[in-house]
């Protein structure tokens, strides 16, 4: 028998294989396997679990100064750990002092004090370890101190 590094991405059918070339030639591999040490992994990837974000808008205010938070939605689907991040082609940005986290029950968390007044619509998304991507639209209002016209 060969020695060696044996790292090989497989499907289903080609594992099962491997399990049945196992199995044919028992004694073979048991006298091998009594000379080496090996690590086998198996991970297993969902399928059709897409990435997603419930509910996929809403609105959130904030007054100028003071601290505040607000849950934008629940995410679910996908492999996390979840990554947000305001999309590059966002018609508007945070207000500055506010933050996007995630909280330890996969919910999307917008958190901070605003330094400014003003609102604008921002485009958040959410990526997650396998490179999947689900967006929210969400108003964001720092509101500021009332002044008269």
């Amino acid at each position: 028998m060969e020695q060696g590094i044996v790292n090989k991405k497989c499907t289903i059918c080609e594992f099962l294989s491997l399990i049945k070339w196992f199995i044919e030639h028992r004694k073979e591999v048991e006298q091998f396997m009594s000379q080496v040490q090996f690590t086998l992994s198996l991970v297993v990837n969902p399928v059709g679990s897409s990435l997603a974000i419930t509910p996929t808008s809403g609105s959130a205010s904030f007054t100028q100064g003071v601290a505040g938070s607000s849950t934008l939605g629940a995410v679910s689907g996908g492999v996390p750990p979840y990554t947000p991040s305001v999309d590059a082609s966002s018609p508007s940005q945070l207000p500055p002092g506010l933050a996007l986290s995630m909280d330890s029950n996969n919910n999307l968390v917008l958190s901070g004090t605003p330094t400014a007044a003003g609102s604008g619509t921002v485009l958040i998304d959410v990526n997650d370890t396998a490179g999947n991507t689900a967006q929210l639209k969400h108003l964001v209002t720092p509101v500021g101190s009332v002044s008269s016209r």
